[in-house]
This record gives structure tokens, C-alpha cells and sequence, in this order.
């Protein structure tokens, strides 16, 4: 909606399973397809020159068990696996501050941030620029402080990966 919002954009597609969101997606976009399991999304559903979104946060969020990667609804390589397939010129990911933080081992406190590492590290290797950033819903204008990860990769190549202090 913000993306409408600031420009001419047209939702090709949207991904959800939840039902009631789903509901809220059809108020929103009411012509616009949904498609239910990303992981049913092919090269075919495109094409699309910016995918945006937030895969499920809670493998991650402080306020789950944490389990990060060990998750079924870790969700962060089938984002990979569209960046690679519909080759999008940016992607836009969302999540929770709790991203940051997650563990590899959660018995080894010398783990602690891998997963993010992984993540901004195999949006690179996919062929894009990756930067990222902390914001809280309150520097926006919001009543909560909600803090949130977002992540922007752009296909424009020539870049370096920044490393590992980039990430925690």
C-alpha cells in the first residue's frame, strides 16, 4: 500500500495463507490474485520488477520459541528462490528486530546473528546489492514502538559484499 502509495505501482500478486488476511488483501486489491503457498510461485506468476513482503517472523521473534532455520515456517529460501527465479530489478524483505539476534546453535551464544548473516549473504550470492536497516514503527509516526528489519537488495551488480560486521 505505501508503494501505491508513493508511485505508479500494480500489485501482480499477493501471497497469503492466513484466511482473514487474505479477507484484508481482497478489500484492499480486490481484482488482484492470490496465490496461497509461496512455494507454489514459479518464473510463470511473473513478471514482477519489485517483490516486496515479509516472510513469517516467528522462527524468529522474541516473543516465540525461536527457532529460527530448525522452523517449518522459515520461509527466508523460498524468498531467495523467487529473487533468483523472477530476477526482479529490488526486493524489499520485512521482519523483526529478533532477526538480528537468532542463533545458529541456541546452546552457543557465539552464533548469536549467523542467521541474519545468512540471510543478506544469500540475497547477495542471488545477484543483488543488499543493505539493510533497524527501524521502529514509532519513527513513523505509530503509537508502538514495534521494531522492525528491513532489508533491500537491488539486481544492479558490481558491489562487494559488505561482511560479517555489516550484520550485527
Amino acid at each position: 500500500l505505501g508503494f501505491e502509495r508513493a508511485g505508479p505501482v500494480e500489485v501482480a500478486f499477493a501471497c497469503e495463507q492466513n484466511k482473514y488476511a487474505v479477507k484484508i488483501l481482497g478489500r484492499q486489491w480486490p481484482d488482484t490474485r492470490v496465490i496461497h503457498d509461496v512455494r507454489t510461485v514459479t518464473a510463470a506468476d511473473g513478471p514482477v520488477d519489485l517483490l516486496f513482503g515479509g516472510f513469517p517472523c516467528q522462527p524468529f521473534s522474541m516473543a516465540g520459541k525461536r527457532k529460527g532455520t530448525d522452523d517449518d515456517r522459515h520461509l527466508w529460501p523460498q524468498c531467495v528462490r523467487l529473487m533468483r527465479e523472477l530476477q526482479p530489478v529490488a526486493c524489499v524483505w520485512e521482519n523483526v528486530a529478533g532477526l538480528m539476534t537468532i542463533r545458529t546453535d541456541p546452546e552457543d551464544d557465539s552464533t548469536r546473528g549467523h542467521v541474519f548473516h545468512d540471510i543478506l549473504q544469500t540475497a547477495f550470492a542471488a545477484g543483488y546489492t543488499v543493505e539493510w536497516d533497524h527501524c521502529p514503527a514509532i519513527a513513523l509516526g505509530a503509537p508502538h514502538r514495534r521494531d522492525r528489519i528491513f532489508i533491500v537488495c537491488r539486481r544492479d551488480g558490481g558491489v562487494t559484499w559488505p561482511g560479517p560486521e555489516r550484520a550485527i
